[in-house]
């Protein structure tokens, strides 16, 4: 059986395979959008043979185009060597055996290595390299896949074409500017974040706290506009932009608007199993529409499968922080580390669960204000045709460096959090999808003037294109 008639067989296997897949890749997002995504090309399960291929008496070059066809990877090992020795080796079909084998043993690389260099000594295969273009892709090498893919497009059957049309307009989209879009409306009954607490004794001392001091209402918008970009420059490198304006305006309390401008410009290494990156950043605050302080950092984050269902994803950052005020200044200037580490389990492709710890350590010109956290947290995405939730719970412990001004005692705090979104895919306008959630956030702690409670229900307008 020679090898140019087996290889349509071969190429129209991988190939539906991924046209039956390729809707449902859609990727899920939470927090900051970490991403979770189901492998690109699914491949049919293996069949229940009674005996494996390399037991039957077949031709060594069936041998092989049957194991690939059958998925039996272990017979097509035994394969390739019994062909090797026969007296009509192809080289072309040994070395494409060869890959398949590499390929789906995990050892992908190799496996592009191979079929590149069997490409170079045979330009015209078209198969071979129809294969290795999907494999670049699902490697996200789509620069190098895209090459591939407009090479061999012309010499494909028009079905396969507009596969390969569908495949080039998902990395041409990768390659376009982002934008991401948040609306939603805020009122509060703490905006100042601050304790209820009217009086405060301390010793033999009595403190009555204004009102200005005391938790204020406000009422108004929230918005979050980001641009973003991620550039392939060569084989899994990356160069990523992203520029993002968020703030908050009160109509009824303006002193306490917000507005944040950042740029983040970094590098990222992905692949089909993990994604790696550093991104510097450099932020502007405002408060009450003037300047209130800057932030400049470096972020470092992990994300690897680390089993079929199961990933790691971590997140490391180092900010210094400006103020602009002389008097926060003397207290706030500083800088923060942090550190969050998850496991995600996705037992399905519309269900998550994770769970991870976090820490961060403020070390703060005050040492009263200095401080260190550690935190665990619990969360869930699940998504239905009906509704989709994501939640999160979060406990956590701060404890802080020195004795605080006003209690001479150090302050310890309890942090209690929670936040839930509810959203139905049916119920948007234009792709601006509404989504309901709640936020709670209790702060209890051991000197009384800081302990206090939050809690508010909110309507966000999402919208990315």
């Amino acid at each position: 059986m020679s090898f140019k008639y087996y290889l349509p067989f071969l190429f129209l296997f991988h190939s539906y395979s991924f046209a039956d897949e390729i809707k449902n890749t859609q990727p899920l997002f939470f927090e900051k959008k970490p991403e979770i995504k189901p492998d690109l090309l699914i491949t049919p399960e293996k069949k229940n043979l009674s005996i494996g291929i390399s037991d039957m008496d077949v031709d060594p070059s069936e041998c092989i185009n049957l194991s690939i066809l059958e998925k039996d990877w272990n017979s097509l090992d035994i394969c390739l060597t019994r062909y090797k020795k026969t007296d009509n080796y192809d080289e072309i079909l040994y070395q494409y055996g060869l890959g398949a084998l590499y390929y789906n043993k995990g050892n992908r690389n190799e496996a592009i290595e191979l079929y590149q260099s069997l490409l170079y000594k045979n330009p015209d295969l078209t198969y071979p390299r129809f294969d290795l273009a999907m494999m670049l892709f699902q490697d996200q090498r789509y620069k190098e896949a895209k090459s591939e893919f407009e090479t061999v497009k012309n010499t494909l059957t028009p079905q396969m074409q507009t596969l390969v049309n569908q495949i080039l307009l998902t990395i041409n989209r990768s390659e376009k500017w982002n934008t991401a879009l948040n609306f939603n409306y805020e009122k509060t009954d703490n905006v100042n974040q601050t304790s209820d607490l009217k009086i405060i004794t301390i010793g033999n001392a009595t403190f009555i706290r204004s009102e200005e001091d005391l938790p204020q209402k406000a009422e108004g918008f929230g918005y979050n506009i980001n641009l973003s970009k991620d550039t392939n420059i060569s084989k899994n490198n990356y160069i990523n932009i992203s520029t993002t304006i968020d703030g908050l305006y009160y109509w009824d309390n303006k002193d306490y608007n917000e507005q944040t401008y950042r740029l983040d410009i970094g590098y990222k290494n992905k692949n089909f199993k993990r994604t790696w990156g550093i991104t510097p950043f450099i932020e502007q605050n405002e408060l009450g529409n003037e300047h209130y302080n800057s932030n400049y950092g470096i972020i470092f984050d992990f994300n690897t499968k680390i089993l079929d269902k199961y990933q790691i994803s971590t997140n490391l950052s180092h900010i210094k922080r400006k103020y602009r005020d002389e008097t926060l200044s003397e207290i706030y200037n500083g800088y923060t580390n942090s550190q969050v580490a998850l496991m995600i389990y996705q037992p399905k492709l519309n269900f998550i669960l994770y769970s991870g710890l976090d820490a961060m350590q403020d070390h703060l010109k005050d040492k009263s204000e200095s401080s260190q956290s550690t935190g665990l947290r619990f969360g869930t995405i699940h998504t239905n045709n009906f509704l989709n939730i994501r939640a999160d719970l979060r406990y956590a412990n701060r404890n802080f460096e020195d004795e605080n001004f006003w209690y001479n005692e150090k302050r310890k705090d309890k942090i209690y959090e929670t936040t839930m979104t509810v959203w139905q895919n049916k119920i948007q306008w234009k792709n601006f999808t509404p989504k309901l959630n709640y936020k709670y956030q209790n702060i209890d702690s051991n000197l009384e003037l800081y302990t206090r409670n939050n809690s508010s229900f909110f309507l966000t307008i999402d919208k990315t294109f």
